[in-house]
């Protein structure tokens, strides 16, 4: 999700999203796009976007040409199942959201970020759990944004929540959604300007926006309203 109060930086956005949606448009196989579900913009001004129907990552330059693209279908470490949001860290690190999902034909649940180098390399997960096929208590991570800390804010839909954690993958915090302060939240965006976290949430049909966590292990719930 982009948020922006320059007129000239809608411009470049929209016409990086009308870049991407004549790239899917066009997808008739493994060159092109397939459901892409999340893009972000690196410094350099090239586009990283989760290629989710290609189960890979595509690096593209700001024209819209490919440059590089990375990840496969499969559901060990490093592999791409079902992937959302996308994202970069300080150094370049790609961040993806992915998701196994038992009725889709898995064994199990699997939910987590899957970290990976600039050039494509698998790092490590972080917030990853695997779960029964049974099992009720899930998350699902749809969106991420990383603030100018590098803590990792992740939109869990299914678990209500945003979970926040630190560049080491420790958990920092958890904002919990039982209070009705919002219900499934699908995408986060942070304003470090203003300290400022931000959660879409389709099921209050809103966007609100609460202070950042200020405090490491601090757990935050909110009163009803």
């Amino acid at each position: 999700m982009f948020l922006v109060n320059r007129p000239s930086a809608l411009i470049q956005i929209l016409a990086i999203f009308l870049v991407l949606m004549l790239l899917a448009a066009c997808a008739t196989g493994p060159a092109g796009l397939l459901r892409p579900n999340g893009v972000v913009v690196a410094p350099d001004g090239s586009l990283y976007v989760m290629d989710r129907g290609n189960y890979r990552i595509a690096h593209l330059s700001a024209s819209g040409q490919r440059l590089d693209a990375f990840g496969q279908l499969g559901v060990d470490p490093g592999d791409i199942y079902s992937g959302w949001d996308i994202d970069l860290d300080a150094a370049g690190n790609v961040y993806i959201c992915n998701q196994v999902r038992a009725e889709e034909g898995a064994s199990h649940f699997w939910d987590g970020l899957e970290i990976f180098s600039p050039a494509g390399q698998f790092q490590r997960s972080l917030g990853a759990q695997t779960y029964a096929y049974d099992d009720e208590h899930i998350n699902a991570p749809y969106g991420l944004d990383i603030d100018g800390q590098g803590r990792v804010y992740v939109a869990d839909f299914d678990g209500s929540a945003v979970r926040v954690f630190s560049a080491q993958g420790d958990l920092l915090a958890r904002l919990d959604g039982e209070a009705h302060q919002f219900g499934d939240p699908t995408d986060v965006a942070i304003d470090d300007q203003r300290q400022l976290l931000y959660i879409a949430d389709p099921l209050t049909a809103r966007s609100t926006s609460q202070p950042q966590p200020d405090r490491v292990g601090r757990t935050h719930r909110h009163p009803s309203p």
